[in-house]
C-alpha cells in the first residue's frame, strides 16, 4: 500500500490518481499517463512532497488492472 499518494515534479504536485481510472470498482491504469510518470521516475524527476527532497520511485505494475 502506498504511504504517500502525491509527489513533486517540476514544482507541481502529481497525485497517483492521475494514472488510473475506476471502472466497476476495478482500478484500470491509463497506459500513457503511467508511461509518462515512469520516465520521470527513471530520470529522478519525482520528489517527496514533505520537503526532505528525496527522490521517489514509481512502483506500479505492468498489467493494466490492479
Amino acid at each position: 500500500m502506498a504511504q504517500r499518494t502525491v509527489c513533486l515534479c517540476d514544482g507541481k504536485y502529481i497525485g497517483i490518481e492521475t494514472i488510473y481510472t475506476v471502472v466497476d470498482g476495478q482500478q484500470i491504469n491509463i497506459p500513457q499517463k503511467l508511461h509518462e510518470l515512469r520516465i520521470k521516475s527513471r530520470n529522478n524527476q519525482l520528489f517527496c512532497p514533505c520537503g526532505c527532497g528525496s527522490n521517489l520511485i514509481l512502483v506500479a505494475g505492468d498489467q493494466n488492472k490492479r
